[in-house]
């Protein structure tokens, strides 16, 4: 039922009043063809400014990772849902993951 109410949580936030054009902010430390975008960047800092700047929502993108190659993909994983969490608790809009 929580996750039931969490899509609807994020599903409203993109439905703003003023009819105008709801922000999802991705929080993204690397890419696939660009390499790292903003190395050392904390995810956390990030959203605390995205959501002052005014979006509407957040979206973790699976790129945040760690850098360490050699790190298991449980390890990856489990990073991701904590890293998910921490967010939760800093900012009020709704947060996503994007695998």
């Amino acid at each position: 039922m929580r996750r039931a109410s969490r899509r609807l949580a994020f599903a409203a936030a993109l439905r703003r009043a003023d009819g105008g054009l709801a922000v999802i902010a991705e929080i993204k430390r690397r890419s696939p063809s660009a390499g790292d975008i903003k190395a050392g960047s904390s995810a956390l800092d990030q959203a605390r400014l995205y959501q002052a700047a005014g979006a509407d929502a957040l979206e973790l993108n699976a790129w945040y990772m760690p850098s360490d190659p050699k790190i298991s993909c449980e390890a990856i994983e489990d990073h991701h849902l904590s890293l998910l969490k921490e967010l939760k608790a800093v900012v009020t809009i709704p947060v996503s993951m994007k695998l």
